[in-house]
């Protein structure tokens, strides 16, 4: 198992990784799929918070959130207000690469109950 605190970061955003390209590969699958890769999501970032990984992983955030785009189930709006809510705002630039940059985090809460 993980041996550090990123290791168990990267574990758990890999879960999340996998779980975006299965279903980019395969198609929409369902809600439950959905709701545990948010779950899954919200707790890596929220780790990575706690954790002062910001820098380290934030990109991988970043991408993750960007390689939702178009998938059902509200997925993209989950992640994407996630993101927002503990890393910062979230803005690829357009059509630019990535220009992110770490913004104090405001209060948590629940997205689903």
């Amino acid at each position: 198992m993980a041996t550090s605190k990123e290791d168990l970061a990267d574990i758990m955003l890999f879960y999340v990784e996998m779980g975006v390209k299965f279903t980019n590969a395969y198609g929409d699958i369902d809600e439950a799929f959905y709701c545990s890769m948010e779950s899954m999501y919200e707790q890596a970032i929220k780790y990575i918070c706690e954790q002062g990984l910001q820098e380290q992983f934030i990109s991988r955030c970043a991408k993750i959130v960007e390689d939702t785009d178009g998938i059902g189930w509200g997925f993209n709006d989950t992640l994407y207000a996630l993101y927002n809510e503990y890393l910062g705002q979230y803005d690829n630039g357009g059509d630019k690469p990535f220009e992110l940059q770490y913004v104090v985090p405001m209060k948590t809460s629940k997205i689903r109950t």
